[in-house]
């Protein structure tokens, strides 16, 4: 059975897709884009998934690496401090696999929306992984403390 979406924006992110000549796989039956953007730092690329709903997108950019079980409330920790100053979009945590993912919505609403929105949806989860990557990944792995890193990462 298919999930019921907006043709006209999946058009729109298709074609934009098209446009910039990206690599991307365009599940039609569900309404999901995806394709994958590399990185410099510690992490490497990011997994995009754009869900096309009936009103808008959400577009999740997924790292490759899942949290412990044992280090997940303290990326929680972590995740919730960060969160608590983003204006643009958030990161969630996956309590049952240890999956982090940065969430960005864009409501289509009765309009349109532009090539640099769809960009500014992948984007901003780019700068956000460059901005607090590192610091996520030395919570994951135990090397800080939530609020440690989330300190160093702010103090930059």
């Amino acid at each position: 059975m298919s999930k019921k979406y907006s043709s006209q924006i999946a058009n729109m992110l298709v074609s934009h897709m098209e446009d910039c000549e990206y690599k991307y796989e365009f599940d039609r039956d569900n309404g999901i884009i995806r394709l994958n953007f590399a990185m410099e730092g510690k992490i490497k690329k990011i997994k995009f998934i754009i869900n096309i709903t009936e009103w808008g997108f959400v577009t999740y950019g997924c790292i490759d690496m899942d949290v412990d079980e044992e280090q997940r409330k303290e990326v929680a920790e972590f995740l919730t401090r960060v969160n608590y100053h983003l204006s643009l979009g958030c990161f969630d945590m996956d309590f049952s696999d240890g999956e982090i993912r940065y969430r960005f919505y864009v409501d289509c609403d009765d309009c349109t929306t532009s090539s640099t929105v769809i960009e500014d949806s992948m984007n901003i989860a780019i700068q956000m992984y460059g901005k607090y990557g590192d610091s996520l990944l030395r919570v994951m792995f135990g090397m800080e403390s939530a609020e440690e890193a989330y300190k160093a990462v702010e103090n930059k």
